[in-house]
């Protein structure tokens, strides 16, 4: 078994590779990386391995793994659709794979359960979320709070969120939908949990205000 120094000599020649030769979008997620590792993580993650590309689901923003099929430590993707969005919104992105990539090397806890976003997550997203001014997050939605599977792109202040992307001509805007696999970041919309909680919400209220008219029609 190779060292865990050995192992990650390829991030590091990657890390040199991008910062004398990549364009601008990877070198700015490599000293997002650092700078993100320093100040959130106390400089405990291991050297980098983030490429811009395809994820697992074409509907992801990011994804992390702990070993790819190559023996690679510590993956990190992210999507060209984060990067269209903006360098930003992009690091948002970088920075939810990083808290993955805590899971994996620091807690040792990936919450496979929880495909990832499990109750560790939610805690590290908040720890980092108060100190950005952040609203806090649960497992899927609990508690009525917004779902960690998709933080912090769903809870960035609207000065911070850019614009969605404008659909393609005479292309029809997508539809929102949830997809968020195993160390996926999802889309930056509302959650399912959040929907159901919406639809419960307004079945209780429509209830109620049956009944007052039908106390109204009985009087």
């Amino acid at each position: 078994m190779i060292s865990n120094q050995a192992a990650r000599a390829v991030h590091r020649s990657l890390s040199a590779v991008v910062t004398t030769n990549g364009s601008d979008a990877p070198r700015e997620l490599y000293a997002a990386f650092a700078q993100f590792n320093a100040e959130h993580f106390g400089g405990k993650l291991g050297a980098p391995f983030v490429f811009i590309g395809a994820c697992s689901s074409p509907r992801s923003l990011g994804d992390y793994i702990g070993q790819d099929v190559h023996g690679i430590e510590s993956r990190i993707r992210i999507s060209e659709r984060a990067v269209g969005r903006g360098l930003d919104f992009a690091r948002w992105v970088l920075l939810h794979e990083m808290v993955h990539a805590w899971q994996s090397e620091i807690d040792g806890n990936p919450e496979h359960g929880y495909r990832g976003h499990g109750p560790s997550f939610a805690a590290k997203c908040n720890e980092i979320g108060e100190k950005l001014g952040f609203a806090r997050v649960g497992v899927k939605g609990r508690d009525g709070l917004p779902d960690c599977a998709r933080w912090p792109m769903n809870v960035l202040p609207d000065a911070m969120r850019p614009a969605p992307p404008e659909p393609k001509k005479d292309e029809k805007p997508a539809k929102k939908k949830r997809a968020a696999g195993d160390g996926d970041s999802g889309g930056d919309g509302q959650s399912v949990s959040e929907l159901l909680a919406e639809i419960e919400r307004l079945t209780k209220e429509n209830a109620k205000l049956r009944r007052q008219l039908e106390k109204k029609t009985a009087a």
